[in-house]
């Protein structure tokens, strides 16, 4: 077991901390010494990853709910972090389920988090977990230039529109701040059909510009972010050049790790290349700055797709024998391959589509 730093070294509290991102950014500071309290919701999930977590890393669990005004405060003022890694979140496609839900954890738990900080002396260094889809729809067939900290916001749905706010909201507190632009996350793998995750990706064009990381070095940008060097930065993390490939790239090369092979093109959105509104919010990013600060592009797509194939062991031989049936299977999930009728809406909005054809439990293509 690794052991928290001394009394007076970093007291990082890391919210939403057994999500993907957390639960590495809490190993990353441990490692580099920090003295960590991670705090999240007492789910029956969560205390099964923080009961796996705390056998391999000393740190303090605070079970609270962001959204709870008071549970917070009291929290930050008991412990007085040095530093607040703020990645609690209800994120795509879940977002979309319960929209007061949503904005209650996203934004209200975010100004909770603040105004709580913000009692403390000395204030404590707040990093914001934001995304790159702040910056709208980007055009796959156009010649965009990398998205960058300075690239004009939008925000396009429920989830960008909380993610603006939250920005804002912390650029007028009185904390020091550090603002996280993510690209898409690569989490370990599961063996667990995900059919959520997998109708939301229907949404996303094929030629679409995506530029994914994995979570180990997500977790180690998030970890060295407390610096003091970040502090005032609005930073955008993703993979290195490597990781800038098209949706397309990324879908054959999983599918194929998996043993299951790509689905049919019929399968996803078709975008109008002449019509912006109609691609998905990803794009490549400008992360030399990011990279300069934090040193933390350590992984290339590669060994991510080798770590899935080591993953699935013996289960891939099986996953190749019955692949035309599970492609079949997955390829029903979608509304473009039915060619449902609601499909066939030339002028809708990237909302409406996310709101249509990805959220749990709602839209036209849940059974």
């Amino acid at each position: 077991m690794r052991h928290m730093a001394e009394a007076g070294r970093n007291r990082v509290m890391v919210t939403g901390a057994f999500g993907n991102i957390g639960r590495e950014t809490i190993a990353s500071l441990i490692d580099e010494g920090a003295e960590v309290f991670g705090l999240d919701i007492g789910t029956k999930q969560n205390r099964k990853i923080q009961a796996k977590w705390s056998r391999q890393y000393a740190f303090e669990t605070v079970w609270v709910d962001v959204s709870d005004a008071a549970a917070v405060s009291e929290a930050i003022l008991r412990i007085a972090p040095t530093h607040i890694i703020h990645l609690a979140s209800i994120i795509p496609p879940h977002v979309y389920v319960n929209p007061s839900r949503s904005e209650s954890v996203n934004v209200q738990g975010t100004d909770n988090l603040l105004r709580a900080a913000e009692q403390l002396e000395p204030k404590p260094h707040f990093i914001f977990a934001s995304s790159h889809t702040v910056h709208g729809q980007r055009n796959g067939a156009r010649d965009l230039p990398l998205l960058a900290a300075d690239t004009p916001r939008k925000a396009s749905d429920l989830y960008t529109d909380n993610k603006l706010r939250c920005e804002d909201l912390l650029q007028a507190s009185a904390l020091p701040w550090t603002i996280l632009r993510y690209g898409i996350i690569f989490p370990q793998l599961s063996l667990r059909m995900d059919e959520d995750a997998l109708r939301l990706s229907f949404v996303v064009p094929l030629e679409s510009r995506s530029h994914p990381m994995h979570v180990k070095d997500a977790g180690l940008a998030t970890a060295r972010s407390i610096r003091k060097a970040a502090i005032g930065k609005i930073l955008m993390i993703g993979g290195g050049e490597k990781w800038k490939q098209r949706q397309r790239y990324y879908l054959e090369k999983i599918m194929g790790a998996v043993g299951i092979g790509m689905l049919p093109d019929s399968a996803y959105y078709q975008p109008d290349p002449e019509r912006d509104e109609s691609w998905y919010y990803n794009d490549w990013m400008d992360t030399e700055e990011s990279q300069a600060l934090l040193e933390y592009q350590q992984r290339d797509p590669e060994d991510y797709f080798a770590e899935v194939s080591a993953e699935l062991g013996i289960l891939r031989y099986f996953s190749k024998l019955l692949a035309p049936l599970l492609r079949r299977k997955m390829a029903r999930l979608s509304a473009f391959y039915r060619d449902d009728p609601a499909t066939r809406l030339p002028d809708s909005t990237l909302a409406e589509r996310l709101a249509r054809f990805a959220t749990p439990g709602r839209g036209v293509i849940v059974d």
